[in-house]
């Protein structure tokens, strides 16, 4: 659904199939850079919500209000403090601390916003000026506040789920990344060169590529890490964001917390022309009762951008329901739930196969157990490596190691599909 001349015109949707258009537009208000979403949020007819950032900091901060002869109005959100944000130890305020006060008018095509920010505590007056530069859809089964960052938008990122990110699914999270980022020393692998590059605003890191040998087209796999980037990001972002009742404020010291428990950290493996195996892993605290603890593996072929799942590279890769029946290629299209893994040829060869730990990490791991629930794989150093995949809570001190297998001796576990990938196995 188009806003037609204005988001004033957008009327409310009450059924849960429909959408709201979320716009998204970037400018200046005042002296600097901003990124702003606003719509209307499910369950009010003239309520308008919604977040911007300046991108100097990249934090953001909620915004709420109401539309009205033509005009926006809004209060932007203070953040938290126990005497502003708790009406007793264990009850927060209904209405957040207001910081300032926001009127928006919307051009008639609907291409620019213009306005006026008033700084409650010192007066201050910033102009808004900003364009249009994209937009997202919000379904009613999101919730009446579409902007909320913490559902699928972090943890569920933390899975080896491929999920890759396009400009259209959250343009505000894309714009927020034009940003000069500080680059790390050149780092040699395999046929290319990569950096771990620094956003200083978060004091996060992640790869991205300088070169690989053969390849003249390198925006595929850097326009891939970029959306990774923005993932890996949103964990420092979301974090920050809860210094604001309208974010998930709770009573805990936020500061400057970027999310991850010492930074986390991520490595490119193997790096061709034609294929990418990448290390994600860390802590996610951010003043929850504990840590969510994570590693991730992720195969990403080269030339397109687009990730690889296990079953596009490994035979006996196959899909079961929740009952454990493979299925065949007709009823995964009819299946509710999927969960793919091993089969039992495949688990028992690594399991023949693999690595033996200790008794204690034998005994208390039961790895053997593992291979057949979350075997996963990735590619270091012309290896196939055998690993464990998305275990949880204390179980990740389980993530070991089990069968490493040179990529010359691994065309029987390959399917011919992904030999393509292998330079080893050209004729």
């Amino acid at each position: 659904m188009r806003f037609i001349g204005a988001i004033l015109s957008l009327l409310f949707l009450t059924s849960a199939s429909q959408a709201a258009e979320i716009i998204v537009y970037s400018g200046t208000l005042g002296d600097e850079d901003v990124v702003l979403e606003l719509s209307l949020p499910f369950g009010s007819r003239n309520a308008v919500v919604g977040r911007f950032a300046f991108l100097k900091s990249g934090i953001d901060v909620p915004l709420r209000g109401a539309s009205s002869e033509g005009k926006v109005t809004l209060i932007e959100e203070q953040p938290c403090k126990p005497a502003t944000c708790l009406k007793s130890p264990d009850i927060l305020v209904i209405d957040p601390p207001v910081a300032a006060d926001w009127t928006v008018s919307v051009s008639g095509d609907g291409k620019t916003v213009t306005g006026k920010r008033l700084d409650r505590a010192t007066g201050k007056r910033s102009e808004l000026r900003a364009a249009r530069r994209g937009n997202r859809e919000v379904y009613a089964e999101d919730g009446a506040y579409p902007f909320y960052l913490d559902p699928w938008m972090v943890l569920n990122l933390l899975t080896s789920d491929p999920r890759v990110l396009k400009f259209s699914d959250s343009p505000y999270e894309f714009l927020k990344q034009e940003t000069a980022l500080v680059p790390g020393p050149e780092i040699p692998i395999g046929s290319g060169v990569y950096r771990l590059a620094t956003d200083p605003r978060i004091d996060l890191f992640y790869p991205e590529i300088v070169r690989i040998d053969g390849v003249t087209d390198l925006e595929p796999i850097r326009r891939y890490l970029l959306q990774q980037r923005i993932q890996w990001n949103l964990y420092a972002f979301t974090c920050r964001a809860k210094v604001y009742l309208g974010f998930g404020w709770v009573d805990e010291k936020i500061d400057n917390q970027n999310g991850l428990d010492g930074g986390g950290s991520t490595t490119i493996t193997y790096l061709t022309d034609r294929l990418m195996s990448l290390t994600e892993g860390g802590s996610y605290l951010c003043g929850m009762g504990s840590s969510y603890n994570f590693i991730t593996n992720r195969l990403v072929d080269v030339k397109t951008g687009q990730p690889l799942v296990p079953e596009s590279i490994l035979k006996g890769w196959v899909a079961r329901d929740f009952e454990g029946k493979v299925l065949t290629s007709e009823t995964i299209k009819t299946a509710d739930e999927i969960e793919w893994g091993p089969d039992d040829r495949l688990a028992d060869y690594v399991i023949s196969h693999r690595t033996k730990f200790d008794a204690a990490t034998e005994k208390d791991c039961d790895l053997d157990a593992l291979v057949r629930s979350n075997l996963g794989i990735y590619l270091s150093a012309g290896k196939l490596v055998f690993t464990l995949r998305d275990l949880e809570g204390y179980r990740l001190a389980c993530t070991n190691d089990l069968l490493e297998i040179p990529l010359k001796d691994a065309r029987p576990l390959l399917t011919e599909a992904s030999l393509k990938y292998f330079h080893e196995f050209d004729r």
